[in-house]
């Protein structure tokens, strides 16, 4: 079959799939389709699309013959997206699609959402299908989480520089309407984070960072604390009150140097009045909750109100 290659080749790049279009565009015709189909070397998946013949199902080819099916303008989105993103370990094996066209069925394997606006700035590829950007990844998926679970996704995008508080704060205002599922859960994140907001280091300390805001006071990241011979960088301090916690993750207090370093840190810091209290990432799997003991009662030390919040 001389347009076999044609046909493969599409297909290779599309997770297994091609469509009728571009079937006819490789010059086959309905019967020769038919004949393929016939024969076992095309296998219908849904409406408009085939795969090739010994295609493995995997999720990746759920999603590609979803975005295929629902027409040019479509894209992986919500969910789905937030998981290929892996936006701070979200999982879900939902099949989100949106697009600015569709035609409803009765039934479809996939959740289609559809939008007003899908511009070119908001998809992108990835994994060789179109997908909403992460910026809009998190608008779109705020609608199906509560607000500390989507900080915590916000911050670990910005963490990983796939986005910025600047980018979402733009396009949230862009795309804000009432009525529009998620957008005051994204409205409560983003007031927590305006623009110019320090990001964490990593998510072991986004996760520690957002566990203490629950005491009541609000701490801050990268709190720089200047001493008579340097100037010292506090993960999360409560200035006010000279208390602090360092998140000690073992890639970056690993070495023998950096130990001695953090020794003579703690000395420094301790002599300038601060508490400087430590977490690890075993202590925190252990017992979570000893952190937030820790560090309500030295702020209660000193005279801190505590009013715990939600």
């Amino acid at each position: 079959m001389p347009f076999f290659d044609a046909v493969a080749q599409v297909a290779r790049q599309q997770h297994g799939l091609i469509t009728t279009h571009q079937l006819a565009a490789a010059g086959l015709s309905d019967r020769q389709v038919r004949t393929l189909v016939a024969n076992g070397v095309l296998v219908r998946r849904c409406r408009s699309v085939y795969a090739l013949a010994g295609t493995p199902p995997t999720w990746d080819h759920d999603l590609h013959c979803a975005v295929l099916a629902s027409g040019p303008d479509a894209a992986v989105s919500h969910r789905s997206a937030a998981t290929i993103w892996r936006l701070h370990r979200y999982r879900n094996t939902s099949v989100d699609i949106t697009t600015v066209r569709w035609r409803r069925r009765t039934a479809t394997d996939w959740k289609v959402h559809e939008s007003l606006s899908l511009p070119s700035r908001d998809v992108t590829v990835h994994r060789g299908m179109p997908i909403t950007t992460p910026t809009r990844t998190l608008i779109d998926v705020a609608r199906y989480l509560p607000p500390r679970r989507l900080g915590s996704m916000v911050d670990d995008a910005v963490v990983r520089e796939l986005t910025s508080y600047e980018d979402l704060h733009l396009r949230f205002v862009e795309l804000a309407r009432r009525g529009r599922d998620g957008i005051a859960t994204m409205r409560e994140v983003l007031e927590d984070r305006p623009c110019g907001t320090v990001a964490p280091d990593s998510a072991f300390e986004m996760d520690v960072f957002n566990d203490l805001r629950s005491l009541g006071p609000d701490p801050v990241l990268h709190h720089r604390v200047r001493t008579t011979e340097v100037e010292y960088v506090l993960d999360i301090a409560w200035p006010e009150f000279e208390v602090a916690v360092e998140c000690d993750g073992f890639r970056f207090h690993r070495t023998p140097e950096q130990l001695e370093w953090d020794d003579q840190r703690r000395n420094r810091l301790t002599l300038q009045g601060w508490i400087v209290l430590h977490e690890t990432w075993s202590r925190r799997r252990s017992d979570p909750r000893l952190l937030l003991d820790e560090a309500g009662d030295a702020l209660r030390s000193r005279g801190a109100d505590l009013r715990r919040r939600r």
